[in-house]
């Protein structure tokens, strides 16, 4: 036997040779690269090397599945997880040279499989080419690959691992025989073949049944032949049916002649009613309600903002004027707390003095002997009635003191409790503005920038953005302003400052140059349900970039000089609302005053004229001259409001400020909420307190009033009974008494003069409260005018929206009739084109049967003149005459075929005309 040696020395490699194995955070290797000759190669190490890792690559790689490497039962296990890898990358580089090259013209010579294995077990394959190029990343192709190079992981005889090893050397026979078949191919053809019969019995099946359902059709087949015999034979109708053809088309005639009238009478009616309408929008159109009245509120409603603010600052001084007057009422009534003490103190002297002036009395009754026991008596019951008075009398004043001191703090904590309360719908009404602004900022770049200048931003210019894809817009449309302007390079520092001196509003606003796309825009914002000063309309009149030319100072800047305005439109609306060009920006009121601000005559004036206003660092308060005097004016927002920059901020910035805004919100509510909490428990204890102690108050004035009444009793009783013997001397007690009583006088007179001075301190303060709660009033009456003004925009900008709504209404009905008058135009036209037709066809009709008559009466006469005729020549006659006749029942049919057509065609017209005159 010969041995063919099908590899011979010098043949190249086959496609398919793997020439490069890579890895990476796969089994125990981190990064790893393998480069294998064309040839037998050989990989030797020590065990745990990562020499079976390189071959679970190759399957892995190639398409095998972990439990096929025997190493892991899923993919994410083979990762290597000691660097924290979230995922493992494989690579094998096949030679792809020679006539059993995969795709040359793709891949090239070589052809690299790669495969990447995430944490979670998921993997994608890729195709690379020789360039590492993608190429493709389907399963499909790689199965298409390894068929063609004949490349089979999974089969024992190409990739022989050490389980699959013991399973050859250790099984049973018949896993000895699985190995063989699979090595083999055989288990794979089996299949195969088994599939094939599967497909062969289901295609016998289907035939079978196809004949089954055929034999019904060729029943009917045989008998439609039968009729069509049977009906070639009828040539007598054959005259019947032509006189029908004409009558026929002659009938249709008359009835296109109906439906052309019918069209005519639709189309005069369309045509009246188009007219009619359109006189009525041209009437519409000149009831449009006049846009200078919205125009006249809108200014209103900016003078009224601003008294608002000039009355909340006003309310603000007048509340500090009432803090410092209060302040040395404070001091009295502290000052007049310790007189109180002093005088309870010397109250405890005296009657200490009147103890020690009665134990030397009763010491002298008590020698003095039983001779004047009654008298005793009587002197012993008056000692015991005064020093129960003293006791009452000292509890009394401890009680109403103690009533003072109650009702004093609980009347602070409930004004404490009312301030709270007030703080704190503030404080939710803030949290919750900032939660929904939170939520628009999260939502995605463009819109969460928006976000910033109001809710309602990014649903607003959403609205427009598609009115301008819809070319609904005559003008310019900008807004919010705040979004197209930019701080320019090198003056950053003065964004905040330049924020504040515009406004809040100003930077929110949408602006117009054109009256009608103003309307529209008003309509787009109450469809967005904004509140009534959240992003405001305005209208600015074309025209060019307004020339500023002011003077500046040196350390100071200009609010328009810091920005950087690349719209005309927004340029001049600035300069004319907001008065960009008469703001300075300072970085402290001291530079500011001294830079700006001459004084002359007693009278300040600015340097140059130009500059109204300055505002300046660190909490963005200005000042304002006017007439000659220097106005100060605190800025109302809170400092964290203040640290916020709308101009030239990106959103992931707002959304780091939105979320600061928020925590800071959530812990000031959460932390009023407590402290309000624990105020009104501490009131409600105090009020109980206070109740018992006045209910005790009032038993011990009771009962002072009886022991007094007593006292007087013994006192008289006593004068009765005036006494020979001669007292012992207690000059130096009584003495002491009258001292302590004076002090006590003194003391009591020293408080009625303080509580005279808190008294007529009382006056002023409420006169500041009076004043105050009027400007609160004042206040209030503005907002309310405010109110009442901005729902008369609203009504105006509701009867403009009713206008416009009216006549898009009425326009869009327009263009419906001109719709249908154009359709009822092109259906009379095609009426008289077919009306036109089928009186052609008719006579077309007449002049074919008056040849087919003159033709018979031709064929009698010649039957009548001519001899008898053989038997060949009349079944020659005859077969050319029923060939005649096929012919003749052909035509006739497909005639008939038309006529059903145009039958049909009429049907469809009447019903569009129906339709249209619905």
């Amino acid at each position: 036997m010969t041995l063919n040696n099908i590899n011979p020395v010098g043949k190249p490699p086959e496609a398919g040779v793997i020439i490069k194995v890579y890895v990476e955070n796969f089994m125990c290797h981190k990064k790893m690269s393998v480069d294998l000759c064309s040839n037998i190669n050989f990989i030797n190490g020590q065990n745990g090397s990562g020499k079976s890792a390189v071959l679970a690559a190759i399957q892995i790689c190639l398409g095998a599945g972990a439990r096929r490497t025997n190493r892991a039962s899923s993919l994410s296990s083979l990762i290597n997880h000691n660097g924290k890898a979230t995922h493992a990358k494989l690579r094998v580089k096949l030679l792809n040279k020679g006539s059993d090259a995969f795709q040359h013209e793709v891949y090239g010579d070589y052809v690299t499989v790669e495969r990447v294995i995430d944490k979670n077990g998921g993997s994608d394959y890729k195709l690379l080419d020789e360039k590492d190029r993608k190429k493709s990343t389907k399963k499909a192709d790689l199965d298409m690959m390894l068929d063609l190079f004949n490349i089979q992981v999974d089969n024992p005889v190409a990739v022989l691992d050490q389980e699959e090893s013991k399973k050859f050397l250790t099984g049973k026979p018949e896993d000895k025989y699985a190995f063989f078949c699979k090595a083999t191919e055989l288990e794979r053809i089996s299949r195969q073949y088994s599939s094939t019969n599967d497909s062969i019995e289901d295609l016998e099946i289907q035939k079978e049944a196809m004949i089954k359902s055929l034999r019904p059709q060729k029943v009917i087949v045989d008998k439609l032949e039968a009729e069509w015999n049977e009906c070639l034979k009828l040539e007598s109708i054959e005259e019947k049916i032509s006189n029908n053809k004409i009558f026929g088309a002659f009938a249709l005639v008359n009835e296109v002649e109906e439906k052309e009238q019918a069209h005519y009478k639709v189309r005069d009616k369309l045509k009246a009613e188009y007219e009619k309408l359109a006189g009525k929008v041209k009437d519409h159109e000149a009831k449009k309600p006049s846009a200078g009245d919205s125009e006249t509120r809108e200014e209103k409603a900016k003078v009224l903002s601003e008294e608002a603010e000039k009355a909340v600052e006003s309310k603000r001084n007048l509340e500090e004027e009432l803090r410092s007057k209060k302040k040395p009422v404070k001091k009295m009534e502290n000052e007049l707390s310790g007189l109180k003490r002093e005088l309870k103190k010397a109250e405890k002297n005296c009657a200490n003095a009147k103890t020690a002036l009665k134990k030397a009395r009763d010491d002298y009754l008590a020698n003095k002997g039983s001779s004047e026991g009654e008298k005793s008596k009587m002197i012993e019951k008056q000692k015991e009635l005064e020093e129960e008075l003293e006791a009452n009398k000292e509890k009394a004043v401890q009680y109403q003191e103690k009533l003072n001191s109650i009702q004093d703090s609980y009347e602070e904590k409930n004004d404490r409790v009312t301030d709270r309360e007030v703080q704190i719908k503030q404080t939710y009404a803030q949290m919750k503005e900032q939660e929904g602004l939170l939520k628009m900022l999260s939502k995605e770049s463009g819109a969460g920038s928006l976000a910033m200048f109001g809710s309602k931003a990014p649903e607003l210019v959403a609205k427009i953005n598609h009115g301008h894809r819809k070319k609904i817009f005559k003008g310019n449309v900008f807004g919010p302003i705040g979004s197209f302007l930019q701080i320019k390079q090198g003056k950053e520092k003065w964004a905040k400052l330049a924020e504040v001196a515009i406004g809040n509003m100003a930077l929110g606003s949408f602006v117009c140059d054109n009256n009608a796309d103003v309307a529209i825009l008003r309509r787009m914002r109450k469809e967005t349900q904004c509140r009534s000063q959240e992003l405001p309309i305005h209208y600015q009149r074309p025209s060019a970039r307004y020339d500023i030319n002011v003077a500046r100072a040196e350390g100071v800047e200009i609010c328009l000089d810091v920005l950087n305005i690349t719209e005309d439109l927004i340029h001049n609306f600035l300069c004319d609302s907001a008065r960009i060009e008469r703001k300075a920006l300072a970085p402290t009121k001291e530079i500011s005053q001294t830079n700006l601000i001459v004084t002359s005559g007693g009278r300040k004036s600015v340097r140059g004229g130009d500059i109204q206003e300055c505002y300046f660092y660190p909490q963005g308060d200005h000042w304002q001259l006017k007439n000659g005097y220097l106005s100060l004016r605190s800025n109302l927002q809170k400092s964290n409001e203040f640290n916020r920059t709308l101009i030239g901020k990106d959103t992931a910035a707002a959304l780091v400020d939105a979320k600061q805004q928020l925590e800071y919100f959530q812990a000031e509510y959460k932390e009023k909420k407590a402290d309000i909490a624990d105020l009104k428990s501490e009131a409600t204890d105090e009020k109980k307190s206070w109740n018992a102690y006045n209910k005790s108050s009032k038993t011990l004035l009771t009962e002072q009033s009886k022991i007094k009444d007593e006292l007087h009793d013994l006192q008289e009783k006593l004068e009765d009974q005036a006494q020979d013997n001669e007292e012992e001397d207690h000059s130096h007690l009584q003495t002491e008494v009258d001292e302590t009583e004076v002090e006590v006088e003194d003391l009591t007179k020293a408080i009625e003069e303080k509580e005279t001075a808190i008294n007529d301190e009382a006056p002023e303060i409420e006169a500041v409260e009076a004043k105050l709660d009027e400007d609160a009033a004042r206040n209030q009456k503005i907002l309310d005018e405010l109110d009442t003004v901005m729902k008369e925009i609203e009504e105006s900008q509701g009867l403009m929206e009713a206008w416009e709504a009216k006549l898009e209404k009425g326009n869009k009905k327009l263009a419906s009739y001109l719709v249908d008058l154009e359709e009822a135009e092109k259906k009379v036209v095609e009426s008289s084109e077919k009306l036109a037709g089928m009186i052609k066809v008719g006579k077309t009709l007449l002049w074919k049967k008056g040849r087919i008559d003159k033709s018979n009466e031709k064929k009698r006469k010649r039957l009548m003149e001519e001899p008898p005729r053989t038997q060949a020549e009349e079944d020659e006659d005859e077969m050319s005459q029923s060939q005649s006749q096929s012919q003749s029942q052909s035509q006739t049919q497909q005639s008939q075929d038309d006529d059903d057509d145009d039958d049909d065609n009429d049907d469809m017209e009447a019903t569009e005309v129906s339709r249209s005159e619905e």
